[in-house]
C-alpha cells in the first residue's frame, strides 16, 4: 500500500511540476505578449508622431501659398495694385500665385490705360473750350460789326434822304430859274 501512496504522491508532485511549468510558460507567454504589446504600441506612436509631422509640413505647403494668395487678393481689393506675388511651384497652387500675378499687373496696366484716357480727355475737353472762346469772341466781332454795319447804313440812309431833298430843292431852282 505503500506504494500506492508512492506512486499518488509521487504522481501529485509531477503534477504539480507541471502545473508550475504550466504557469511558469504561461506567464512568459504574457510577459512576451505584453513587450511585444509595448514594442507595437511604441511603434504606432512613433508612425502617428511621423505622421503628424508630415501633415504639419503639408499642411504648410498648402496653406503658405493660399495665404499669400489670399494677402495679394486683399491688398487689390483695398485698391493696391503694387503687391508682388511670385511662385516657384508647377501644381495649382503655383498657377494659382501666377495668375494673381498676372492679374495685378493686368490691372494696373488697364488702370494706366484709363489714366491716359482721362488725361486725353481732359486735354480734349480744355482744346474745345478754349475753341468755344474763341468762337464766343468772333461772334461777337461779327455782332459788334454787324451793329457798325447797320449804323453806317442808317447813316446813308439819311444822308441819301438829304442829298434828295437838296437835289429837288435844286432841281426846283432850276425850273424856277428856267422860266424866268
Amino acid at each position: 500500500i505503500k506504494t500506492l501512496s508512492e506512486i499518488e504522491s509521487l504522481a501529485n508532485e509531477i503534477v504539480a511540476d507541471e502545473r508550475k511549468n504550466l504557469l511558469e510558460a504561461m506567464n512568459a507567454q504574457v510577459e512576451s505578449g505584453l513587450d511585444r504589446i509595448k514594442i507595437l504600441a511604441i511603434g504606432i506612436g512613433i508612425f502617428a508622431a511621423a505622421g503628424m509631422v508630415l501633415s504639419l509640413v503639408a499642411a504648410r505647403a498648402i496653406a503658405n501659398p493660399i495665404r499669400l494668395a489670399a494677402d495679394a487678393a486683399e491688398k487689390v481689393a483695398a485698391g493696391d495694385l503694387t503687391a508682388q506675388v511670385s511662385s516657384r511651384r508647377s501644381d495649382e497652387l503655383g498657377r494659382l500665385l501666377t495668375s494673381i500675378a498676372t492679374m495685378v499687373q493686368n490691372l494696373a496696366a488697364l488702370i494706366r490705360q484709363v489714366k491716359g484716357s482721362g488725361d486725353q480727355l481732359a486735354s480734349t475737353a480744355s482744346q474745345i473750350t478754349a475753341a468755344a472762346e474763341q468762337q464766343e469772341q468772333i461772334s461777337n466781332s461779327f455782332g459788334m460789326a454787324g451793329s457798325q454795319i447797320a449804323s453806317s447804313v442808317s447813316q446813308i440812309s439819311a444822308t441819301s434822304a438829304e442829298l434828295l431833298g437838296t437835289m429837288t430843292d435844286v432841281a426846283a431852282a432850276v425850273d424856277a430859274t428856267a422860266a424866268v
